[in-house]
C-alpha cells in the first residue's frame, strides 16, 4: 500500500478578506469581499507582474531623481550664464524636460505597493475605491496578512531537525 502526499496549492491557503471601504458617520460605504492567496502561495506568473510593475516603478524614480539633479545643474548654468557679460556668453542652457516615464509616480502612494498584490483579484473600480479610501492602518493590516505564513506553514525546529535521543 503506497501512502500518496497530494502537494498543496494556493486554493488550499485562500485568506477571505472582507475589507470595509470607510464611508460616512463610521458606517462602510462597502465591503470588498475577496479570496486572495497570501504572497508566498500566489501564481508564479502574477508575482512576475508585480515585480515587473516595481521595477518600472524603481526606474522611473531613478529618472526622476537624474532629471532633477541635471535640472538644479542647469538652473545653476543659467544663473552663471546670465552673470557672463552679452559679449563673452555662449549659448544659453536650457532646462531638461522631466521623462514621461515619471508620470507613474504622479499618483503613486506607498499604500499601492501592497495593495498592488490584491489587484488581480478585484474589480478595476474596487481598486481604485481602495487606493483612494482605505486608510494606512487597513493597508498594513492587510500587508501582515498578505505576507504572514499561513497557518500550518510554521515547520517547528522539532519537525525541523532530526531527534538526538532516535
Amino acid at each position: 500500500m503506497s501512502d500518496r502526499l497530494t502537494a498543496p496549492s494556493t486554493f488550499d491557503h485562500l485568506l477571505r478578506l472582507d475589507i470595509p471601504i470607510p464611508g460616512k458617520n463610521g458606517e462602510p460605504e462597502k465591503v470588498i469581499s475577496i479570496d486572495v492567496p497570501p504572497v508566498n502561495w500566489m501564481a508564479g506568473d502574477e508575482v512576475a507582474k508585480y515585480f515587473e510593475w516595481a521595477q518600472e516603478l524603481a526606474q522611473a524614480e531613478a529618472a526622476l531623481l537624474k532629471w532633477a539633479q541635471d535640472k538644479s545643474q542647469a538652473e545653476a548654468d543659467i544663473a552663471k550664464w546670465e552673470q557672463t557679460p552679452e559679449d563673452e556668453r555662449g549659448e544659453r542652457p536650457t532646462i531638461p524636460e522631466r521623462p514621461e516615464q515619471c508620470a507613474m509616480l504622479d499618483d503613486f502612494s506607498e499604500k499601492e505597493s501592497v495593495l498592488r498584490w490584491l489587484k488581480p483579484y478585484v474589480s478595476a473600480a474596487d481598486y481604485r475605491l481602495m487606493l483612494k479610501k482605505l486608510p494606512k492602518g487597513t493597508v498594513d493590516w492587510l500587508e501582515k496578512q498578505l505576507t504572514s505564513a499561513p497557518a500550518g506553514d510554521e515547520i517547528s525546529v522539532g519537525e525541523s531537525s532530526a531527534s538526538t535521543d532516535s
